[in-house]
C-alpha cells in the first residue's frame, strides 16, 4: 500500500460530487480500506472489469502502478475509462516506479480526450500523481454546475435525516485566502441563515458542493446576499452540535426574501485539505 500521505493526496483530487461518490478502485485492498475510512461518502467498487459498468456511471477511477495506462500505445484502457466516467468525472493515476512517464503523461491524457490534466512529482520519491477529467460537452459553466447539482440530495424544509457531510455558505473576516493570513489575523466565520415558515432562523445547508455553488450563484446574481467568500464542508458529527435547525438543499426561490442574521461557526471545525 502506498504511504497514507500519498493516498490522502489522491483523495484531494476527487471531483465534487453528489451526496455519495462512486469510485472505481483498481488497486490493493488496504488502499481501498484507507479511502473508505477517510471518506465515508465513497461507494467503492474494487478491481472490476471496466466493460461491466454502465456508461457515465462512475464519478472517479483510481489506478496504481499501471505503466500501460501512462503510454500512448494503450488506448483501450483510457477509452474505457472515459466511457464509464460521467462528465466531470476524474481519472487519478499513481505510478511509483516510472519517473520517465512524467514528461509524457499530460500529452497522453489530453490525446485521449481528458481535460484539466495535471501531473506532479510527489515528495520523498513517492511517485507521479496524474489526473484527467472527462469534459462536459457543449455546456457553459453554469450548466455544468446545474448538472452536477442534480445528483443526490433532495430539497427538504428541515433536517429529516442525517447526512455524511454538509456545506455552508460562509462570510469570512478578514477576506483573505489562506496563504495571505498572518498570525495576527483572527478568523471569523458566519454562516448564511434564513427564516422558516414560522419566522425562526434556520441554517442553509447543502449536501454537495455543486448544490451550494448553484444556490450562491443565483443569490449573488440577484444581489440577495453579499460578502459570501467561502463554501465550507463539515462532518455530520460537527453539524449535530449546531444550535439552529437546518434547511437542507434549499432553492434560491425559497430563501431569497427571508435571509436573517448570520450564525457563528468555528473555522477549525471545518474539513480542510480537499479540492
Amino acid at each position: 500500500m502506498p504511504h497514507p500521505d500519498t493516498l490522502t493526496e489522491m483523495l484531494r483530487h476527487l471531483p465534487p460530487s453528489g451526496e455519495r461518490l462512486h469510485l472505481i478502485h483498481l488497486g490493493d485492498a488496504d488502499s481501498a480500506a484507507f479511502f473508505s475510512q477517510s471518506r465515508p461518502d465513497l461507494h467503492i467498487t474494487q478491481t472490476p472489469p471496466l466493460l461491466t459498468f454502465e456508461p457515465t456511471s462512475a464519478d472517479a477511477l483510481i489506478a496504481f502502478n499501471r505503466a500501460d495506462t501512462l503510454t500512448a500505445d494503450n488506448p483501450p484502457f483510457l477509452a474505457q475509462t472515459r466511457t464509464v466516467l460521467r462528465p466531470g468525472g476524474r481519472l487519478i493515476l499513481l505510478d511509483q516506479d516510472r519517473e520517465d512517464h512524467f514528461t509524457r503523461i499530460v500529452g497522453v491524457l489530453e490525446e485521449a480526450g481528458f481535460v484539466r490534466v495535471l501531473a506532479e512529482r510527489l515528495p520523498k520519491g513517492a511517485g507521479i500523481l496524474a489526473r484527467g477529467e472527462v469534459p462536459y460537452p457543449n455546456l457553459t459553466t453554469l450548466e455544468r454546475i446545474a448538472l452536477s447539482a442534480e445528483r443526490g440530495g433532495e430539497a427538504l424544509p428541515n433536517r429529516q435525516r442525517e447526512y455524511l457531510y454538509l456545506f455552508l455558505l460562509i462570510r469570512q473576516t478578514p477576506n483573505k485566502p489562506a496563504w495571505a493570513l498572518t498570525p495576527a489575523d483572527t478568523l471569523r466565520w458566519e454562516a448564511i441563515t434564513a427564516a422558516d415558515g414560522g419566522g425562526a432562523a434556520v441554517l442553509l445547508t447543502f449536501t454537495s458542493l455543486p448544490k451550494a455553488v448553484q444556490f450562491m450563484q443565483a443569490a449573488v446574481k440577484a444581489g440577495a446576499i453579499r460578502d459570501v467568500n467561502k463554501i465550507a464542508k463539515f462532518s455530520s458529527e460537527v453539524a449535530a452540535v449546531w444550535t439552529l435547525p437546518h434547511m437542507v438543499n434549499p432553492t434560491f426561490e425559497v430563501a431569497r426574501y427571508a435571509f436573517t442574521a448570520p450564525y457563528g461557526i468555528d473555522p477549525a471545525s471545518a474539513i480542510s485539505g480537499e479540492e
